[in-house]
């Protein structure tokens, strides 16, 4: 499915879905849903109540958004080149999360766990208001 740009809202199930291959705004779900791949798309939302794990690594590219109104894990490595912003939850669950310059991080509450978890900034600093607990795992 091609987004032209547009968002793509994420809602999860019982269980918490799947993305991967997160791209260039490009993903594929599975989990909470058929595994579908979805192309093109701006912006990505994980909607309010929904739960999503990312196994493998992704990057948000310049000019893209990932809105994350629920939550999402991220166990493997995440490069933020655009914004990560919303209302909910981010844990870094394992991996890099590089956040290189020009990157923008508003969301609400950020985790960052397990001993082989690293947070890198290409940046003298990156500003950040929310919540950010660090715990080793």
């Amino acid at each position: 499915m091609d987004g032209d740009g547009g968002t793509l809202v994420l809602n999860s199930g019982l269980n918490a879905g799947t993305i991967s291959g997160l791209t260039g705004g490009d993903v594929t779900v599975s989990g909470a849903m058929p595994t579908t791949p979805f192309d093109g798309f701006d912006t990505i939302e994980i909607a309010g109540g929904a739960k999503f794990i990312m196994p493998g690594s992704g990057t948000i590219s310049s000019g893209e958004t990932l809105d994350v109104a629920g939550a999402l894990t991220a166990d493997g490595g995440l490069t933020v080149e655009g914004s990560i912003g919303g209302g909910g939850s981010l844990t870094f669950g394992g991996g890099t999360a590089t956040f290189d310059s020009g990157a923008s991080l508003t969301v609400a509450d950020v985790t960052e766990s397990g001993v082989s978890t690293v947070a890198a900034f290409e940046t003298p600093a990156l500003t950040y208001a929310g919540v950010w607990n660090q715990i080793s795992g």
